[in-house]
C-alpha cells in the first residue's frame, strides 16, 4: 500500500519532518493533497505551504480530522502537553508513527487510546538527502502491515531497518549521532593536508568525495570493510603507513567507546 492511499499528517514540521515530506513527495509515494501539517510557529507552515505544496492547520485537532497517520516531530520533551490535551481526538484509523527520540512506544501508549497503534523510528539527519539510515520498532498494536508501511515511508529517503525496540538506543549512537562522526573524520583529514601545505578547499573537496566513492563502494559492490581496506593498503606503502599510526593511538577502540558513550547517554535520555 503506498502513502498516497492515506494522508500523511504532520504534528511538527521542522527540518526532520520536511525531510520525510520531501522524500514522500518526491518519490510519488505522497500528493501535496494527502499532506497535512501543523506547527505552532507561523513561519514554518508558510514554508510547508509555499515550498512544499502542501495544507497546514492551525491546530493539531485538524490534523487528526484529516490524517491517517500522524508523525509526531515535535520536541521530544513536549510530548506529554502535545498528546494529553488531543489524547480523545485519535481514532482506531490513526497509524502514529513518532521520530521523537528517547521516547519509548510505552511510553507513548501511556499518552494515547489504548489500542493506538505506534510505530517508533530513529531516523537521521541524511534523511535531507535521500540517504538516510532509519532504525524502526512497532509499539504493542502495530501490525506487520503497519510496519511495513512505515518502512516503506522512510525508505523513500534512504534505507530503514526493523529492529527490537531494546536496541534503537545503539541505532542512535550508531547511524542518529553517526553523521557526526564522519563529519569529524572529515575535519580532521582536511587538517592533516592543510598542514602539509594543499589548499582548505582543494583538501576538502577531495576529503568529501573519498568518503562518498567509499561508502557509495560498500553500499554497490558490498562485502566486508576490513576487505576493501585490505585492498588498498599495500604491504610498506603510504595506506598501511597511515594505518600503523591510527592503530597505535587506537583510533578503532576509540570509535567503539564513543559508539557504547552514545548508546549510554541515549538510554539515560529516555523514557
Amino acid at each position: 500500500m503506498s502513502a498516497g492511499a492515506r494522508v500523511v499528517g504532520f504534528l511538527g514540521a521542522g527540518n526532520m519532518a520536511e525531510a520525510l515530506a520531501r522524500a514522500l513527495l518526491a518519490s510519488n509515494l505522497a500528493t501535496p493533497a494527502s499532506v497535512i501539517a501543523h506547527d505552532p510557529r507561523e513561519e514554518r507552515l508558510r514554508f510547508f505551504q509555499q515550498e512544499l505544496g502542501v495544507s497546514t492547520a492551525p491546530t493539531p485537532e485538524e490534523v487528526l480530522e484529516a490524517a491517517d497517520v500522524v508523525v509526531l516531530a515535535f520536541k521530544p520533551q513536549d510530548a506529554e502537553g502535545a498528546l494529553r490535551p488531543i489524547r480523545d481526538r485519535f481514532q482506531p484509523r490513526h497509524l502514529v508513527v513518532s521520530i521523537l527520540a528517547g521516547t519509548s512506544t510505552r511510553y507513548l501508549e501511556t499518552l494515547l487510546p489504548a489500542g493506538v497503534r505506534v510505530v517508533r523510528v530513529m531516523p537521521n539527519l541524511l534523511l535531507a538527502v535521500g540517504a538516510g539510515a532509519s532504525g524502526l520498532s512497532p509499539g504493542r498494536s502495530a501490525s506487520a502491515t503497519d510496519v511495513a508501511f512505515v518502512r516503506q515511508m522512510f525508505e523513500a529517503s534512504g534505507r530503514a531497518l526493523v529492529v527490537s525496540e531494546d536496541l534503537l538506543d545503539v541505532v542512535t549512537a550508531l547511524s542518529g549521532s553517526g553523521p557526526a562522526y564522519f563529519f569529524y573524520l572529515v575535519e580532521a583529514l582536511v587538517e592533516g593536508a592543510v598542514n602539509l601545505g594543499l589548499p582548505a578547499d582543494v583538501a576538502r573537496e577531495l576529503a568529501e568525495a573519498t568518503c562518498l566513492g567509499a561508502g557509495k563502494l560498500l553500499l554497490e559492490r558490498g562485502g566486508e570493510p576490513a576487505q576493501w581496506r585490505q585492498r588498498v593498503t599495500s604491504k610498506g606503502g603510504t595506506t598501511e603507513a597511515a594505518l600503523q599510526v591510527l592503530e597505535r593511538a587506537q583510533v578503532r577502540q576509540a570509535f567503539v567507546q564513543a559508539v557504547a558513550a552514545a548508546a549510554r547517554r541515549s538510554r539515560e535520555l529516555g523514557r
